[in-house]
């Protein structure tokens, strides 16, 4: 038996130790390929081809080293499964490197590319095999029309070129790896590459995907929304690069998700939800059809790639804290131009707030007991967020110490505020007393009515009720001329912009707004907390809008 065989179960294996010097090219100490047989016979007749071409490898490291990275195997395949067979630009590139006589790129794809193969998925596999199939017909009619003049070049060449009995035994050769390769697919439709004994023990990347979802949603407070991103994104990993042991993803791996996502058609998965979804590597192929046809189609934003590789990276700490990975490797990637929008955001300009109040939301036949009456005018005197208002209750506005108060906090169904700092008292601004603020929550009470604006429905995977009347204020506001960084939660950031100004403690503000004391010590969290009511009320108090809205107080509709 070959040396290099191993049995495995009832399959045999091929097991070779890298010289240590050209590890680095190879990417690993050994090669360990399943031969996809269970036969003594047919499996030392395929190690014994597996010899050959690696010795052939080796011969060509060590004489062009820097030429032979395992990157550029990877930027091979890479674009081969990018491109329909029929019509492939790699493809004619590897072809025209053989006619001027250099084999050494193709050799290193038959070669090294052997383990990236068995890694794809089903289909990426099938089709990078048509790709080498036809590459090897090229290869047959390059040689045959190359006649003697192959007799000029090295010997490793010509083993690939010449015309002769030892080219096409080469080239047959290559085919039966290839149908050796189909072979073990075949049996082994979902196999990863073979990997080392310390690898073979980790998880596939989709077998921990609900445990770490549901983590995320009973400890971390995931929303549905958030979770279905992550659903989403963990799909198109798995449709890009294979489901595999996560051990054996490598930061290979990461880059080509990196640049296959920016390929992705903008429109991909919007239809999603409808079950007209079609697999990703299919949705690229379209697009760039499309494009070759001359028409442009909008592609993924960087903004985008930036959020499938945070989930990426959240979920691979997670299964480092359990030992199923060695290396955080969605880390460290640039997405240039994608800081937070929120630190974009504006607050609301003096002229902007005048043109906001005087248009047709606010005019005088308009009913003032609705959400888009009020939900802006609360929004900027206490600078609640958006949903924190529209999840009010009647018995959310309570008098205390003689001052009406928003209590903010938890609701029977599940709902509550977005942090532990959230749930907390804001008094309620003076001005909103003068327009009729708590004359509206007597009449809720009367009603019995469940919330103060009850005809808000809830909307969306998270069933938010804000999410229609956001839509809607954001289409006022353009219409007004405002600009795209002045939103409803700018409100929020006018409010506190505002207070800073006052002579107030940091701490105060930070109660007010629902957020960690701003020294972000666990010390500095509970003081704020103890906060006084009267402190709060100086707080609110303290804020003057940037605009003179006492026209507000007119004529009322009811």
């Amino acid at each position: 038996m070959t040396a290099n065989l191993r049995l495995k179960g009832t399959t045999y294996h091929y097991r070779r130790r890298v010289p240590p010097p050209l590890t680095q090219y190879f990417g690993r100490s050994e090669i360990l390929l399943t031969l996809g047989t269970g036969s003594a016979r047919e499996a030392a007749a395929r190690a014994r081809a597996v010899n050959v071409e690696i010795d052939k490898v080796i011969r060509a490291v060590t004489t062009k080293p820097n030429s032979l990275a395992v990157e550029h195997i990877a930027l091979i395949l890479r674009r081969l499964r990018a491109e329909p067979p029929w019509a492939s630009p790699t493809r004619a590139e590897l072809l025209a490197e053989y006619r001027t006589g250099d084999a050494a790129t193709i050799d290193r794809v038959f070669a090294l590319g052997t383990d990236a193969i068995f890694s794809l998925p089903p289909e990426d596999r099938q089709r990078v095999l048509d790709h080498l199939e036809r590459l090897l017909d090229g290869v047959a009619i390059v040689s045959s029309e190359a006649g003697t003049a192959a007799a000029r070049l090295g010997a490793d060449v010509a083993t690939l070129r010449a015309a002769t009995a030892e080219t096409l035994a080469a080239q047959a050769q290559r085919r039966a790896d290839l149908a050796t390769m189909a072979m073990a697919l075949q049996q082994r439709p979902a196999a990863a590459p073979a990997v080392t004994p310390a690898a073979s023990q980790s998880p596939e990347f989709s077998e921990h995907e609900r445990a770490f979802l549901d983590w995320k949603r009973t400890q971390k407070g995931w929303t549905a929304q958030s979770g279905a991103q992550a659903e989403a994104t963990f799909r198109l990993a798995r449709e890009l690069i294979g489901d595999k042991p996560v051990k054996n993803y490598t930061r290979q791996d990461a880059g080509l998700l990196y640049d296959e996502l920016l390929r992705l058609p903008s429109s991909h998965g919007k239809g999603a939800a409808k079950g007209k979804a079609i697999p990703a590597r299919d949705a690229i192929a379209r697009a760039d059809a499309i494009e070759k046809g001359g028409t442009a189609v909008p592609r993924v934003q960087l903004k985008t790639v930036k959020r499938h590789f945070s989930a990426l990276l959240q979920y691979w700490k997670w299964l480092h804290q359990r030992g199923h990975v060695d290396e955080l490797i969605w880390s460290g990637f640039d997405f240039p131009g994608t800081k937070s929008s929120k630190k974009k955001r504006d607050i609301w300009s003096p002229d902007d707030m005048k043109k906001l109040f005087s248009s047709t939301w606010w005019a005088v036949d308009q009913p003032r007991d609705t959400a888009r009456w009020w939900a802006p005018l609360i929004a900027l005197y206490s600078g609640m967020r958006l949903e924190e208002i529209c999840r009010l209750r009647p018995i959310d506005v309570e008098t205390m110490k003689g001052a009406a108060c928003f209590l903010l906090r938890e609701h029977p169904d599940g709902w509550s505020p977005k942090t532990e700092a959230g749930e907390r008292t804001v008094p309620v601004h003076p001005f909103l007393v003068e327009l009729g603020f708590l004359r509206l929550v007597e009449q809720r009470r009367r009603e019995d009515a469940p919330r103060l604006f009850p005809e808000l429905r809830a909307t969306g995977r998270d069933g938010k009720l804000g999410q229609a009347l956001g839509r809607d204020f954001g289409r006022l506001k353009t219409g007004l001329g405002v600009g795209p960084k002045t939103v409803f939660h700018s409100f929020r950031h006018t409010f506190r912009t505002v207070l800073e100004s006052a002579d107030l403690e940091e701490r105060w503000i930070d109660s007010v707004m629902g957020h960690e004391d701003s020294r972000r010590s666990e010390g500095g969290r509970t003081y704020a907390k103890g906060v006084t009511l009267e402190r709060l009320a100086q707080v609110v108090a303290a804020f003057e809008a940037p605009v003179d809205l006492s026209h507000m107080r007119g004529s009322r509709r009811t």
